[in-house]
């Protein structure tokens, strides 16, 4: 790219990210329009700030091409912007897309923060969700076979909060005869005083209870928590022992001698999420998905490692 085009670009992209005007979405679908040959300058400017702005992966969904420009450069360089062309491939939900080579990296930067994570090391996430189910025990094995859970893929706590909750964890598609067919991801946390914890999205919130009595068929004894972001009044927490109800759900609204909040229920009974910050080892989490054809890879968003 000359150097003219090159600055025509970086004029354009100022002007786009600055405040409005007459004419500004013709401008931006013009530009955007111009396709793959914009993605490079892109990524360079975001070289140049140190990050990917946001705005920037919102252009990339509109741009045809981007994701086979982003593994050229992953590919063939420049060396500076690899680390941004890998983000804006996981920013379109096409890490899955990554060669061998690249996905091998990614792996091990997730085993080396795993193996401080077995130290106890591990960063917080950035907040932890108002909803899980705890299982009494470490049966993975039972957990994701009756779950119907597929393409295990070890990950830290901080990446697999994010990709179960904050970013984009459930996609539907078109299944066979056109009828609709759902992926989500799904965290399964390490080992923490004798439970596991699964987080997990919005879309799921209907079957918590339904999870904790199916989980408690095969593990003994699982519990549903829920606190209502918007209503501190709101929640309530379930527990299920061998396949059925055993106590719950408890609102704030029971006339019951046991009620509690949720929080306070799950540091009682079981764990609350904040118990993974105590942890001695948090080598053993699980991302994982719900549909055999969609992977962990497969779903829009960078993750933190």
């Amino acid at each position: 790219m000359n150097e003219g085009t090159r600055d025509e670009i970086r004029s354009i992209v100022e002007a786009l990210r600055g405040e409005r005007f007459d004419g500004k979405r013709e401008v931006e679908r013009e530009f955007l329009d111009r396709g793959a040959p914009i993605v490079a300058e892109l990524l360079d400017i975001a070289a140049d700030e140190g990050a990917l702005p946001h705005i920037f992966k919102d252009w990339f969904k509109e741009v045809g091409g981007a994701a086979d420009e982003f593994l050229r450069i992953r590919r063939d360089g420049p060396g500076r912007l690899r680390r941004y062309a890998l983000e804006a491939l996981a920013s379109l939900g096409a890490a899955h897309r990554l060669d061998p080579r690249d996905r091998a990296a990614v792996e091990r930067l997730v085993r080396l923060r795993l193996s401080d994570a077995g130290d106890g090391g591990s960063r917080r996430p950035r907040y932890w969700p108002g909803f899980w189910v705890t299982v009494r025990g470490d049966d993975l094995k039972a957990i994701t076979a009756e779950l119907g859970l597929h393409h295990l893929t070890r990950a830290t706590v901080p990446m697999g909060v994010h990709a179960a909750v904050m970013e984009e964890h459930f996609i539907t598609m078109t299944g066979p005869a056109g009828k609709p067919q759902y992926a989500e991801r799904i965290f399964i946390s390490p080992p923490v005083q004798g439970w596991r914890i699964l987080f997990l999205g919005h879309e799921s919130l209907g079957h918590l209870v339904d999870w904790a009595d199916r989980l408690s068929g095969v593990c003994g004894e699982a519990h549903a928590y829920y606190n209502d972001a918007y209503d501190s009044d709101d929640g309530f927490w379930y527990v299920g022992r061998d396949g059925r109800r055993h106590r719950g759900p408890f609102s704030f609204e029971d006339e019951e001698d046991e009620k509690a909040d949720p929080d306070t229920a799950a540091a009682y009974l079981s764990v609350t999420p904040d118990a993974l910050m105590l942890a001695d080892d948090l080598s053993d989490g699980r991302l994982a998905t719900t549909h055999p054809e969609v992977t962990p890879w497969h779903f829009r968003g960078a993750l933190p490692i």
